[in-house]
């Protein structure tokens, strides 16, 4: 046995030595190597092994996109549709009896961050009478049809084509992206009846079906946008003429479905990721062995060691200069230093009041003539004029207004941002990955158009980078640091409520990591007391400033959320708040960087690919998901200069951008060296090599984006309210200063300048942010209504009178008393005084009789009797009630929900009072309230609990809730 087993070990090791010497080297330095690993390297291999699993099955389940089904019923004269099994509207149409189907398909590449493809999976038609398959065609073979069936496509700026198994539409290069074009795809079954097409789409944006379909263009097309506008419709057409519709509640799609959609892309760039890592691999593993010339040390190169930290702020500080000025100019030049959204009018009007000194203003002696908005963006409350908004962001305006410059802060603020970008980026990690951190925001265009406007985005984001750097810095002084970063916490809470109480998780949970570390625990504890203190602090000022604006401690004027905003139900659901989230991450894929969206956010997930343990990576990561997350709760997607809601959440992004350029080069580097020692024996570290490469590839894709937002032929993304480049921030939505520059050119002194009105905010939105918070500046601008004019000149006598209108051409002129705004006042012309006009004619008070109060009020109860009544039929008719989310009048207004009755009841009841009104709710279509204002004590009615914010202080409130 012995002389056998000692054959075997002979053949044994003649076997290994007839192996290369190489191979057994390279298997030997394997295994050392291997041995050679720290705990903390082989749990960090473990993570992200761990994290490229999930991901990678992310990527898989995520790959197709969202798939959505519609199915839209023609029976007699009622349709309905139905989307991913919901019922979303049923109508009663006079439509033809007869006809086929008309499916259009819209081309998606003004959007190319969505999942692709997008078109067509499958289409049935369905007799519903005997249940026969009419038509059927998945797009992946021969089509089934019935023997008078036939498919035909007409251009509407786009044409069909079936790739892949989908019937796509395609654009020609010569349609721009902005038009999101469409084709039509025909289905012809002239003697259909009741019957229903069953449809499946993919990365659905816009969906129109045409049922009944008629060769003279009649029929009842069912149209749907559960992309964004979250809208759908039933429309009529008689001989090819719109004819009628009914509008629908917010389309609900399918939750998982939307999520899936959300998940594509986001890892879309997963893959690439992991070949663009193997491929900078194996090009600075070639460099490894790629001899370099020796250069003699120079000595200046130790002399600047201890310099270096200033060079590179001084760096720093010529960037954020730069783009100082770059903000100013888009803000002065571009956006004529004047707001372009009606809260900003509301900010500004609060930074001047508190540049005052004060925390609100006496009401205007004519308050509709001076308010803005729907409900209205300032607010009386105790006596009290203020913004509806807390003081975070007009306290940093106010500082500007004190100057006579309030233009200045925001790029001011956005410039510092890059200055702490830098300064925590350096801190956290290391000086190159702040300073790549800083370059990447200063050329994000969603910073640049961000920063360059009045609105509390940027601000906020100050204030939150504010709490960062004080936290990274609490080490060296835990009292004073961590009290400031809870100070500024707490400022970020007063700007951006909804964002600040996201923080609170993701701030709490790093806060507890500081006393864990060894020999920490009492200073750890120090930090997270005085980060208390400093937020106790905030809330101080938070009550005082309730106090101050309304009289109470505990009754804010308002919050940025409104009325029933926050939370599901009502007019509210999971869907439409996964919807927003769809919204807002397709839009930031693209604009946060401007790069190609096979890039997106590729680089952010690199430290969780390479399996990070780094505490203030997870703490971005998780910050940036609470941030996101939380207005899933938000009624709307607040969509303005792009996903604005998800601005705080743009330095945390990049700087997980540079962080994860900076591992992937140290990993890059340390993976090239390995291999250079398994094969020679010696690692001669190359890291210049990795970090040129790795960062040389950010720095070209952030320089590329940034130019062609800027100064180039703008960016692929189109969609109203994004601004694609930089020119488009000129006359953003719907402002330009045509009418000051007219009004600056006059020069009117001491004047009362009376603004016609227009649909839209603009028109008095465009001047009244120059108004001053008391109302005693050179120019006094006020709404032209003519019911109230007298109570203004009665107010103002001693004040000029002009005329000024916006819309559709900037006109100032002396008012002439013509009526107005349809009749354009004539140039020239002496202006006159306020106190010329006829003062306001006061009626003599006539007895009140407690009878025809009575009477009165009983006409009020069968007014909403009859209301209710008419809605009854309303919605057998329509399977809905008008949907109105928040409270509107009962038809005052041509745009009020309220007026589709007329339909059924015309004339629709009217308050008996001059000023009364019928007020009407229904925040889903399922549920109504009609809200009267008695004069009388109301009996008791059904009003709901809590009444809704805008009639809550309206005494003998009665309603009628069905």
């Amino acid at each position: 046995m012995s002389d056998l087993r000692a054959t075997q070990l002979l053949s044994t090791a003649s076997r290994e030595s007839q192996q290369p010497v190489t191979e057994r080297r390279i298997r030997a330095r394997v295994l050392a190597q291997l041995g050679a690993l720290s705990p903390g390297v082989k749990v960090a291999i473990a993570l992200a092994v761990a994290v490229n699993v999930v991901l990678a099955a992310a990527y898989v389940w995520s790959r197709p996109g969202q798939t959505t089904h519609v199915r839209f019923e023609a029976r007699d004269r009622t349709f309905s549709a139905y989307v991913d099994g919901r019922l979303q509207s049923t109508a009663k149409f006079d439509a033809p009896a007869q006809g086929g189907v008309i499916l259009t398909v819209e081309d998606t590449k003004g959007l190319p961050s969505l999942p692709k493809p997008s078109g067509i999976d499958s289409v049935r038609v369905t007799d519903l009478d005997s249940g026969d398959v009419l038509f059927s065609d998945d797009f992946s073979g021969p089509s089934s049809r019935s023997p008078s069936a036939a498919v035909a496509t007409s251009l509407l700026q786009a044409q069909l084509d079936v790739h892949g198994g989908l019937l796509q539409a395609y654009a020609p290069p010569s349609v721009p992206a902005a038009l999101f074009a469409e084709a039509a795809m025909r289905i012809d079954g002239p003697t259909w009846r009741n019957y229903a097409v069953d449809v499946t789409y993919r990365n659905l944006t816009t969906g129109i079906i045409r049922v009944r379909s008629a060769d003279d263009g009649s029929g009842v097309e069912y149209g749907l946008r559960p992309f964004r506008h979250l809208d759908n419709r039933m429309s009529l057409f008689k001989a090819g003429v719109y004819s009628d519709n009914r509008n629908g509640p917010p389309v609900e799609a399918g939750e998982l479905e939307t999520v899936r959609s959300m998940v594509a892309m986001a890892l879309r760039p997963y893959p690439i990721l992991l070949l663009l890592l193997f491929a900078a691999t194996v090009a600075v593993t070639i460099a490894q062995f790629v001899p370099t010339p020796r250069f003699r040390r120079l000595r200046i190169r130790a002399d600047l060691d201890p310099y270096r930290r200033w060079l590179a702020w001084g760096a720093v500080l010529v960037l954020a200069e730069a783009v100082f000025g770059l903000l100013l100019y888009y803000n002065y030049s571009y956006g004529s230093h004047m707001p372009h959204v009606p809260d900003e009018v509301s900010y500004i009007f609060q930074a001047k009041v508190l540049a005052s000194g004060h925390l609100s203003a006496p009401p205007p002696p004519v308050l509709d003539s001076f308010q803005l908005g729907n409900p209205p963006l300032t607010v009386v409350n105790g006596g009290r004029w203020a913004s509806l908004y807390p003081f975070g962001h007009p306290l940093m305006l106010a500082i500007g207004s004190r100057f006579g410059a309030m233009w200045v802060i925001p790029p001011l603020l956005g410039s510092m941002s890059i200055a702490m970008v830098f300064a925590i980026g350096r801190r956290l990690y290391n000086v190159r990955t702040g300073l790549l951190a800083a370059v990447l925001f200063a050329a994000s265009p969603f910073f640049l158009m961000t920063a360059s406007n009045f609105m509390s985005h940027n601000t906020a984001t100050f204030y939150l980078l504010a709490s960062i750097l004080c936290l990274a810095y609490a080490d060296r002084r835990p009292v004073l640091f961590a009290f400031l970063a809870g100070a500024f916490f707490g400022l970020v809470v007063n700007t951006r409520q909804l964002s600040g109480a996201a923080l609170i998780p993701p701030f709490a949970l790093l806060l507890l990591t500081f006393p864990l570390a060894r020999g920490r625990h009492v200073a750890g504890a120090k930090q997270i007391a005085s980060f208390a203190a400093g937020g106790a602090l905030m809330l101080l000022a938070f009550l005082a400033y309730n106090y101050g604006t309304t009289g109470h401690f505990f009754a804010s004027q308002g919050i940025q959320t409104g009325d029933n905003a926050i939370g599901f139900g009502g007019a509210h659901s999971v869907s439409a708040g996964l919807e927003h989230e769809r919204t807002q991450l397709t839009y930031l894929v693209m604009m946060l960087s401007n790069w190609p969206v096979l890039i997106g956010f590729m680089f952010v997930l690199l430290p969780f690919v390479l399996g990070t343990r780094n505490r203030w990576d997870w703490f971005f990561l998780l910050t940036i998901a609470f941030l996101m997350g939380v207005y899933t709760l938000y009624f709307t997607d607040g969509f303005m200069h792009g996903p604005r809601y998800w601005y705080e959440t743009t330095p945390l992004l990049l700087l997980l951008t540079a962080r994860g350029a900076d591992m992937a080069a140290e990993a890059i580097a340390g993976a090239a060296s390995r291999l250079r020692g398994l094969v020679s024996g010696t690692q001669r570290p190359r890291h210049w090599a990795a970090i040129a490469v790795v960062y040389g590839f950010v720095l070209v894709l952030a320089f590329t984006g940034w130019q062609r937002w800027a100064f180039g032929s703008g960016a692929s993304w189109r969609g109203d309210f994004a601004p694609f480049s930089a020119k488009e921030l000129r006359g953003f939505n719907g402002i330009n200063d045509q009418l000051t520059r007219q009004i600056s050119d006059a020069a009117p002194h001491h004047a009362l300048v009376l603004v016609g009105e227009c649909t839209g905010w603009q028109c008095y939105g465009n001047v009244d942010w120059m108004n001053t918070p008391r109302l005693d500046g050179d120019i006094v601008y006020a709404r032209d209504l003519a019911a109230r004019n007298p109570l203004l000149f009665a107010a103002f006598p001693d004040r000029v009178v002009y005329y000024a209108r916006y819309f559709p051409k900037a006109v100032f002129a002396p008012y002439t008393g013509a009526p107005l705004p349809d009749a354009v006042p004539a140039p020239g012309g002496e202006a006159r005084r306020a106190d010329s006009f006829p003062p306001p004619s006061v009626p003599t008070p006539t007895p009140v009789n407690p009878l025809d109060v009575i009477a009165r009020d009983k006409q009020r109860q069968d007014g909403l009797a009859a209301a209710a009544t008419a809605l009854a039929q309303y919605r057998a008719s329509h399977g809905v009630y008008p949907v109105a989310p928040n409270v509107q009048t009962l038809c005052v207004y041509p745009g009020d929900a309220g007026c589709a009755l007329k339909d059924l009841l015309d004339p629709l009841p009217t308050d008996p009072s001059p000023e009364g009104i019928f007020w009407y709710q229904s925040p889903d279509g399922a549920h109504y309230t009609l809200f009267a204002r008695f004069e009388n004590a109301a009996p008791a009615s059904a009003c709901p609990s809590p009444i809704p914010e805008h009639l809550a202080k309206v005494d003998h409130l009665y309603c009628v809730s069905g």
